[in-house]
């Protein structure tokens, strides 16, 4: 009944989406409308959708998510260019994490209450409302359904050492990346998840996770290989590493605090051109975040002891 009632709460409040059409103009139709490479269900289009060159039409955006392409041809396949099965999907998916929310949760922390209450706040909360109802950000759904799933996989492992969870977790984090690049970030988390089951950390607890950093290695070499090869972004922009440094930080402290305060949301938020001088709250951000991964670092080492 718990986890019915999740359902229900990540489900229901999205029911309006499944009036709205394709936002073609944007970037619905370079990854569904105008994607050629999803029109047509194929062994060549399937293999094409891999390439890091493809051969069958453009990689949307420099982004490689294979996964994602692939969930609409076969969506197309089956349904057409029906947008209410589009929207439904994602509205699935978002059912589905909300669900692996609860179980990660209550993995980590052996508290069913405050698992079910993360969930149900992860289910309704505003900031995702643009990655349910916007079918190109297919592409967050997917990704978070396979990384929430590698997270719960390798807890099982931590709690019970067994070969099956570690492997279903490796597996989960590659298509986690298969589905978006960001999926990078994966290793860090299980560390932490990590640090956090077993009080401190030593070799042991790192040793496990190679696999997984190398993963992201490999990821981040494929990000930068797209996106140079298409032009999207330069070599002037990816050495400006201090200034990109500085609006990452940014970004992060952005969205905590509309993760906190929800209000004024938009699709699109810009960052300042290159060449550009950085304020003020930049550098405050940068420090900000130092702090706060700091305290997370010390939450995860010496919290758990203590609880």
């Amino acid at each position: 009944w718990m986890l019915l009632a999740l359902a229900l709460l990540a489900f229901i409040p999205y029911l309006p989406a499944l009036h709205n059409d394709f936002l073609s103009s944007w970037d619905d139709g370079c990854y569904v409308t105008q994607n050629h490479r999803v029109q047509n269900l194929s062994w060549a289009n399937i293999v094409d959708l891999f390439r890091l060159h493809p051969e069958r039409g453009r990689m949307p955006n420099a982004q490689y998510t294979p996964l994602v392409e692939l969930s609409y041809m076969l969506e197309i396949h089956f349904w057409g260019l029906t947008p209410r099965v589009f929207h439904l999907h994602n509205m699935l998916l978002h059912v589905f994490n909300t669900l692996l929310v609860f179980l990660f949760v209550r993995r980590l922390t052996q508290k069913s209450a405050w698992a079910w209450l993360t969930a149900a706040f992860f289910a309704v909360h505003p900031l995702h409302v643009e990655s349910v109802v916007w079918i190109t950000e297919r592409k967050d759904m997917l990704s978070a359904f396979f990384y929430l799933a590698a997270a719960l996989f390798y807890l099982r492992h931590l709690d019970g050492a067994t070969r099956r969870n570690y492997v279903l977790a490796l597996a989960a984090g590659i298509l986690a990346f298969l589905s978006k690049p960001l999926a990078v970030t994966l290793p860090a988390i299980l560390l932490l998840c990590a640090i956090f089951k077993k009080s401190g950390w030593t070799w042991k607890t790192i040793q496990p996770l190679i696999p997984f950093f190398t993963l992201s290695a490999v990821g981040v070499l494929i990000t930068f290989y797209t996106h140079f090869t298409t032009s999207v972004a330069d070599k002037e922009e990816v050495l400006a590493v201090g200034s990109n440094l500085l609006i990452a930080a940014r970004g992060i402290v952005f969205y905590l605090e509309k993760f906190i305060w929800p209000f004024g949301l938009s699709a699109f938020y810009p960052v300042p051109e290159m060449g550009q001088s950085l304020g003020f709250e930049y550098y405050a951000a940068l420090a900000a975040v130092i702090a706060l991964t700091g305290l997370l670092v010390w939450f995860a080492v010496h919290g758990r002891a203590r609880t």
